[in-house]
């Protein structure tokens, strides 16, 4: 390692004892000299290993429990295993065992007309356009085309409002649009200005 004046203006590297730049004449008694190691001694230092980039493990796939759906109706005795078509269709994956869940099958009642609406296996849609009696809502100018969805989940049904102009009601209480409740047996269910209450369907 040597010692040099550099100068601030040139770059040149002056002896220890030059106070004047040999190259430019800039005057380097205020520049302390600097201890800089020659180029052979930079080649001699061993390189800094370079960063191990991390590998990613493996993900461990988590056993996913398949749920094959039993239909229950009361009093028929009758049993059924359909295809779901639902939001929560699951299909059989590696590593997967199977349980069964007894699904309790519903219908709704007009208490003021009587009319009686039995909700299908995979669910649907009411509204004025929906698959579930659609003759029935088509006159009914305060439901929505599109007003709400039913569909299975466990062993029950989950209704979701499909942002209906008019609203629905599950015992009196506003659903939030976009967010799953469930239904069952007894409760009272407000399509707009509806009125219908969940029941068994033993039919």
């Amino acid at each position: 390692m040597n010692e040099f004046r550099v100068c601030e203006f040139c770059g040149r590297r002056n002896q220890p004892d030059e106070l004047e730049c040999a190259q430019c004449g800039a005057d380097l008694s205020y520049v302390s000299p600097t201890v800089i190691a020659d180029a052979a001694e930079e080649q001699q230092k061993p390189s800094a290993p370079s960063a191990t980039i991390p590998v990613d493990q493996p993900e461990v796939p988590t056993p996913v429990i398949v749920q094959q759906l039993q239909v229950m109706r009361i009093g028929d005795g009758q049993t059924a295993h359909p295809r779901l078509t639902g939001p929560d269709q699951c299909l059989p994956q590696n590593g997967a065992s199977a349980g069964t869940l007894r699904l309790l099958l519903l219908r709704l009642r007009n208490p003021r007309d009587g009319m009686t609406i039995s909700i299908p296996v995979e669910g649907g849609v009411f509204g004025r356009s929906g698959a579930i009696a659609p003759g029935y809502f088509a006159d009914k100018p305060y439901v929505s085309g599109t007003h709400a969805k039913v569909y299975p989940k466990g062993n029950g049904y989950v209704l979701l409002d499909e942002r209906s102009t008019n609203g629905t009601r599950i015992n009196g209480r506003m659903v939030e649009r976009g967010r799953e409740e469930p239904i069952r047996p007894g409760d009272r269910l407000t399509l707009a200005n509806i009125d219908f209450i969940v029941e068994v369907d033993e039919e």
